[in-house]
């Protein structure tokens, strides 16, 4: 408890003086990545090493890795970017497929950051910003987590500068591996997972049918409108290798 205070502390600290001082973007999520997965680490009873490698991946040159989303200003300030896209055409195949009010994204946020954080025990769902060679790049969350008979969903939106890197083939194998050892250790129940996709949304399909999704309705109804919903299995040969 006394050590997850400490790192805490040493987040709000950070995040002050780094909003408050100049500091670079890169520098600020590689700190900031470093701090945050000390805190899950704590809330899955993890050893904070081994989550930081289940979170990050090399793919040739390039760097991929998984930031747990806190409550910062640095989170929150690039939370309203992803969804206040420049290209109307972009984020038409995500979310809702419009650009979010300011006050919306923030409620959004706040909410992500409850159920990650302000429940007991593990997180209820996770929400991580993706790095690509340090880079903010996007976003990838999972949830519900704790609730018995629903298989979680994972939703993702990567920033369309960096839509052709990879960014969200590595970030779904990221995540699949990572449920996969959080079911062995018994953290959490899990036998599927879901995502959805815009039916026109070709490339993300494409996707999710090459990380072991299958197709199990197509044009169905959802808070974000028509989609397409995928389905995995959860079991030992659905670990990815990224």
């Amino acid at each position: 408890m006394l050590r997850k205070l400490l790192v805490s502390l040493i987040l709000i600290v950070f995040d002050f003086i780094s909003t408050t001082v100049f500091v670079d973007e890169r520098l600020v999520f590689q700190q900031m990545r470093r701090i945050n997965t000390c805190l899950l680490a704590e809330k899955l009873s993890m050893n904070p090493t081994v989550l930081s490698c289940l979170l990050s991946t090399f793919n040739g040159p390039n760097e991929y890795a998984l930031v747990p989303m806190t409550e910062t200003q640095h989170c929150q300030k690039f939370w309203r970017t992803i969804f206040s896209a420049p290209n109307p055409f972009y984020i038409a195949f995500y979310a809702n497929g419009k650009n979010k009010t300011g006050i919306k994204t923030d409620m959004d946020f706040q909410k992500r950051i409850s159920r990650m954080w302000k429940c007991s025990g593990p997180p209820d769902s996770m929400t991580f910003i993706s790095l690509y060679n340090g880079v903010p790049s996007g976003e990838i969350s999972i949830g519900p987590l704790r609730i018995f008979g629903i298989s979680p969903e994972i939703g993702y939106i990567t920033i369309e500068t960096f839509s052709h890197k990879g960014v969200a083939s590595v970030n779904l194998k990221l995540i699949i591996n990572f449920i996969k050892i959080m079911v062995e250790k018994r953290i959490y129940s899990i036998t599927h997972l879901l995502a959805t996709c815009h039916p026109y949304n070709m490339f993300s399909s494409r996707t999710l049918k090459k990380k072991g999704f299958q197709l199990i309705k197509s044009y169905t109804f959802t808070d974000y409108g028509i989609r397409d919903l995928y389905e995995m299995p959860l079991t030992p040969q659905t670990v990815q290798v990224p």
